[in-house]
């Protein structure tokens, strides 16, 4: 508002400053040209041709006055000296009616007068009461256009500061039903391109993670009171079987080897839990990482399992390019593969695993050749705590494959378990980073 008032006002100082330049520039040339004609001709001459040029510019505002050295009006088109213009030579401003007007108004008269010699004194002026009258409407204007910019600005102003005030108060009413507990909700927007706006978008993506990690805190804690309310009731009957059997040291020693294979099997639950809701998380530490090294240091780890069991680890490595991820998870990820692998197979076979890359990415395989899992079950597998009947003589907890799921959930890679007629290909693709060295 400020800037434009001073853009106007500069506009309405240059237009006057143009008006009366150009008046006091055709007065001062008529002047001058009449003062050196003062000089050439006689008086009588002199004074015919002031009559002239007031009978010829007169029509058009031009006032002329040629007053003799007595104080007569010798030529020109005012009746009288005017009193203000004084004896001195100078610009002077008066007032007077033109005789030939309709209007019978004074009118304004910017003049000069000259001092021609021997007592002769000349006036040249000019009616400025039209150019005043532009001015004036030139003024005018400018007030009302700066009136009417201050009245939009008000009025603008207004409804910008209720329009963002009633933004406010909404995104003040999301925030106490977020505090009371509703992590549904969000803050309303309106569009795209405001503060407030950006601000709401930043803070929803902020409650879609607060509301994600709480979500899986939530099922984390449901699934491990109900993976654990089994394993610790047989865990309580055992103990009170010991506790029972005070006199028989064979049946008590068997109660407690019970007790503690109990034990460590709910440890392993307690790590694979923790490992899942790890991943599910997604607050990890992300690195490029070598698989082909990670894939290396599981299989020398878990080969003599291998062997004891009277199985091959047989190794298809390629180096490939490295992939984003944290490579705790994704060892014990390979590590849960593996396990699987030498549990279900039977002895005298092979347990294959491969690195290898391709168009899709970075694919690590393992290969079995246990009993497979029917098509129809390939799905379930991946969820939480899913055993199937054939795998109950065998110990577990039903949480391998679901870690490997939660880490190729965190690390973007997708798992496919197809039929290795017979037993089981697990292939879990991870984007790679760059090309393959």
């Amino acid at each position: 508002m400020l800037g434009s008032t001073l853009l106007l006002a500069s506009v309405y100082y240059s237009a006057s400053r143009i008006i009366d330049r150009d008046i006091e520039t055709l007065i001062v040339e008529e002047g001058n040209d009449l003062a050196q004609q003062f000089t050439q001709l006689d008086h009588e001459a002199f004074a015919a041709l002031v009559h002239l040029r007031a009978a010829e510019f007169g029509a058009r505002g031009a006032l002329y006055a040629l007053l003799a050295p007595d104080g007569r009006m010798l030529a020109g088109n005012l009746s009288e000296w005017p009193q203000n213009a004084g004896r001195r030579p100078g610009w002077t401003e008066f007032a007077f009616r033109p005789q030939r007007a309709r209007d019978q108004d004074l009118h304004a008269v910017r003049a000069r007068t000259y001092d021609l010699g021997h007592g002769y004194r000349l006036l040249v002026g000019h009616d400025v009461a039209e150019k005043r009258a532009l001015k004036s409407v030139i003024g005018a204007s400018l007030m009302w256009s700066v009136g009417g910019m201050l009245l939009f600005a008000c009025v603008a102003g207004w409804w910008l500061g209720r329009r963002m005030v009633n933004q406010l108060e909404r995104v003040v009413e999301a925030v106490h039903r977020i505090r009371a507990g509703d992590l549904s909700r969000r803050l309303p927007r309106h569009g795209p391109g405001g503060e407030i706006d950006q601000l709401a978008a930043e803070f929803n993506s902020l409650l879609e993670r607060i509301e994600q990690l709480t979500l899986a805190m939530r099922a984390v804690l449901d699934s491990t009171a109900h993976d654990l309310r089994g394993p610790l009731s047989r865990l309580r009957q055992t103990v009170e079987r010991a506790s029972n059997a005070a006199g028989d040291e064979i049946a008590r020693k068997a109660a407690l080897e019970s007790a503690l294979w109990e034990t460590d099997r709910l440890q392993t639950m307690l790590d694979s839990l923790l490992r899942i809701a790890l991943a599910e998380s997604g607050n990890v530490p992300m690195t490029g990482v070598d698989l082909m090294a990670v894939a290396e240091n599981v299989a020398d780890l878990y080969e003599p399992l291998a062997e004891e069991k009277g199985l091959a680890l047989e190794r298809r490595l390629r180096q490939v390019a490295p992939v984003q991820g944290n490579p705790q998870l994704l060892a014990q990820a390979l590590a849960n593969l593996l396990d699987n692998a030498i549990k279900f197979s039977p002895a005298g076979v092979s347990v294959v695993i491969e690195l290898a890359q391709d168009p899709d990415g970075v694919k690590l395989t393992v290969i079995d050749r246990g009993p497979g899992i029917p098509a129809a079950d390939q799905g379930r597998v991946l969820e939480r705590g899913v055993r199937l009947e054939n795998a109950h003589e065998v110990p577990g907890s039903g949480l391998g494959l679901t870690l490997v799921a939660a880490v190729a959930r965190l690390h973007s890679a997708s798992i496919d378990l197809a039929d290795n007629a017979p037993g089981l290909k697990i292939t879990v693709t991870f984007p790679a980073l760059g090309a393959a060295p």
